[in-house]
């Protein structure tokens, strides 16, 4: 498919007859579910804002007034909806919006959307470079939070990256975070989530890891000795033989400022009057009747 492309815009070849949008909806059994569209995001798209709840559920219901925290550098928390009434297509891009303060000056927010199955086990999904990949995923950095709010849209917050405005301890900040765009069908009976945290979700089960060959990494000597510098002696040992693991996240191979005591902090998430903690998904109706591939 990609030489196609390539061949017919860069070569002039009579190689593309698709449509604008290809599309390959993940299923979760691992399959894939094939369709074209004609725009993005998809013009049907119904755009759902999921509230988080101080029950930990995740509902189309707005919530109450109340405040949850947790350890930057520990597991975050988990807002899950019930098992679900029919058959959910989310795809297109997403957001999120969060009412944060923190114990230091800084902030880390990690979201990672979830699937569990009707037993609570989290599902992978393919992904382009792990075969056991979360649903989607976003982050931002508290003193990154600026918006440009003329190219920033709902379901894709644009952020300025050109200053930085530092957290006072106990002060809280708005937080708009973008969440890479996703394409899953997820059946009934499933619950679908999110966790939220100051580091990247980690799956648990062994059979949802994938072990990879990183000595490419190893090739550049700036890096190396940044690995050297801020990793821990069994991490390292683990790239230097060749035995880091993908376990539903990007793959780092140094963790750079991450340590640095501002984002080692404790993260608290409001619900108020006028602040309601939300991600907005893009529900597509009538799903059941496409053919699986």
């Amino acid at each position: 498919m990609q030489k196609d492309f390539l061949d017919h815009y860069l070569k002039g070849k009579d190689t593309w007859h698709r449509a604008p949008v290809h599309l390959r909806l993940r299923n979760v059994d691992g399959t894939f579910t094939d369709r074209d569209e004609q725009e993005w995001p998809i013009a049907r798209t119904h755009w759902t804002k999921y509230y988080l709840q101080k029950d930990g559920s995740l509902s189309t219901d707005a919530s109450d007034d109340f405040q949850v925290s947790f350890a930057a550098v520990g597991r975050g928390i988990n807002f899950f909806t019930e098992p679900l009434e029919e058959e959910l297509e989310i795809t297109g891009p997403a957001a999120a919006s969060l009412l944060i303060s923190s114990s230091t000056s800084d902030a880390d927010i990690f979201l990672t959307l979830r699937v569990l199955d009707p037993d609570g086990n989290d599902v992978s999904f393919v992904a382009a470079n792990d075969r056991h990949g979360v649903v989607a995923t976003g982050w931002l950095r508290a003193s990154h939070r600026k918006l440009d709010k003329e190219k920033s849209l709902p379901y894709r917050p644009y952020h300025t990256h050109d200053g930085l405005q530092p957290l006072r301890e106990g002060e809280k900040a708005q937080m708009d975070v973008e969440i890479w765009p996703t394409s899953i069908i997820i059946p009934k009976g499933y619950r679908l989530g999110v966790n939220v945290g100051g580091r990247d979700y980690r799956f648990t089960a062994p059979n949802l890891k994938t072990r990879v060959d990183i000595s490419q990494y190893l090739k550049n000597p700036r890096l190396v000795l940044g690995m050297f510098r801020t990793l821990r002696f069994p991490e390292l040992l683990k790239i230097l033989t060749h035995e880091k693991v993908w376990d539903g996240n990007a793959i780092y191979t140094h963790k750079m400022d991450m340590r640095r005591k501002e984002f080692s902090g404790t993260t608290t998430v409001y619900s108020e009057d006028g602040s309601r903690p939300y991600l907005l998904l893009p529900v597509i109706p009538g799903s059941k009747e496409m053919a699986r591939r």
